[in-house]
């Protein structure tokens, strides 16, 4: 059964004014076609359920200007037509987004890498910080620096020979401490 055209205007303009009976009234009267039509195309009654209340939460969102409506039935099977549309759409993004995820190592393999590195990192600064001040200070200028043997030698006026020397020393002693931490 259709509202009569007449008594149709006359709940959408009394809805406008936020009367909640003539909300009631239109819901009561369209909501379970509403939700029939959902249904036969997305087979998925809970859903065909949600769909047709978010309808019915727009239209009273919207009630300020209902009653620019000029048939009723037309409207809502628009918006259901919209919203079987945006679902669809919905899921599609996201198979996609879980597809993409499946491509990637898994977010906790990251976070214990991230774990690793950062404790990795700890255990390398405290070894340098407690390295004797020259062999710290060449390690530094060549590892972090950048600089070649032959540069540091220059900058400390020592040999390229205790350059050397030295980050032999260094290396062994951060091999030495990463293979255990607790020395």
């Amino acid at each position: 059964m259709i509202l009569k055209k007449d008594l149709e205007y006359y709940y959408l303009k009394r809805l406008e004014k936020g009367d909640r009976n003539a909300f009631d009234v239109i819901f009561l009267h369209y909501y379970p076609r509403v939700k029939l039509y959902l249904f036969s195309f997305l087979k998925d009654e809970e859903i065909a359920k949600d769909l047709s209340q978010e309808i019915f939460i727009k239209i009273w969102i919207n009630r300020g200007t209902i009653s620019n409506v000029n048939n009723m039935s037309a409207y809502l099977f628009r918006m259901a037509k919209n919203a079987i549309y945006n679902h669809f759409q919905h899921n599609l993004i996201k198979q996609k987004f879980l597809s993409t995820l499946q491509e990637v190592p898994v977010y906790e393999d990251f976070l214990e890498e991230y774990m690793f590195s950062d404790n990795l990192q700890e255990i390398i600064d405290v070894t340098i910080t407690k390295m004797p001040r020259r062999r710290k200070q060449i390690f530094i200028m060549s590892r972090q620096e950048g600089l070649s043997n032959k540069e540091i030698a220059e900058k400390l006026n020592i040999s390229k020979r205790t350059i050397e020397n030295q980050l032999t020393l260094a290396l062994a002693q951060l091999r030495k401490k990463l293979i255990d931490p607790k020395l």
